[in-house]
């Protein structure tokens, strides 16, 4: 049981032979989501550091991309433990990516594994030892935008072509990851062949209409979801008190 537990936690969401049976039957369509689902590191200071449950499931998605030593970003369950995470956003955003020094973290990784890996979060000043052996910032360096713009179009390119040459179908709607559609991003999807653009929220459209802008389209919350029939289907009701709960509390 333990070992289909942990196949769970870390099989993809979709394997491409599902995603092809699904195409096949003209029932589901599959589009961009961009390739990676990308967040990068935009600054120095360190926020955090890689525990087990980051690298794997649907928590990996949090991870910000880390570049192994070949300077190729690893897949998130080959980041080592202990890695610093540092101030980050959203690939796609106008931000560009802080690429800290290759040695830089090192001893917290080696920490992590002299303590016993998974084993060390056990303890109860794990995040505090760690911060104590890197400190607060790390040395690095900032990319171009020309580097942002052929790393954003990479994520655009690349899922579209992986995509059509899985299902055979165009590829010509995106929804940009984390809600967060930058304004080099919004150019280079319709650069890069994108027919309309889910952004999130968009100042001023709560709702996109009929004739609204197609490549700023207004992305409906996820716990609308939960209004679709089936078991466990919510009153719309439901749905916007607990936003009303969310905006107070944050306030």
């Amino acid at each position: 049981m333990a070992q289909v537990a942990e196949r769970e936690r870390t099989a993809p969401l979709l394997y491409w032979e599902e995603i092809e049976a699904l195409s096949a039957r003209g029932v589901f369509d599959f589009q961009s989501h961009t390739h990676t689902h990308a967040r990068v590191h935009t600054g120095p200071e360190v926020v955090g550091f890689v525990t087990p449950a980051l690298r794997r499931g649907y928590e990996a998605f949090d991870l910000p991309q880390v570049a192994g030593p070949d300077g190729r970003d690893l897949p998130a369950s080959a980041v080592p433990l202990g890695r610093p995470i540092l101030q980050w956003a959203a690939r796609t955003s106008d931000a560009r990516r802080f690429r800290e020094a290759a040695a830089f973290g090192a001893s917290a990784v080696e920490a992590v594994a002299a303590g016993g890996g998974e084993a060390f979060f056990a303890r109860p000043r794990w995040e505090q030892e760690l911060r104590a052996l890197v400190g607060v910032t790390a040395p690095g360096t900032v990319e171009t935008e020309a580097e942002r713009d052929r790393a954003i179009l990479d994520e655009l390119v690349l899922s579209r072509r992986a995509i059509e040459e899985h299902t055979g179908r165009p590829v010509i709607h995106l929804c940009f990851p984390w809600h967060v559609a930058g304004s080099s991003a919004r150019r280079l999807a319709r650069e890069a062949g994108y027919r309309t653009a889910f952004c999130g929220k968009v100042p001023g459209t709560p709702v996109t209409l009929a004739g609204g802008d197609l490549t700023a389209i207004a992305r409906v919350g996820e716990d609308y979801l939960e209004r679709l029939p089936g078991r466990g289907q919510v009153s719309l009701t439901s749905i916007l008190r607990s936003k009303w709960r969310r905006r107070l509390a944050a306030s």
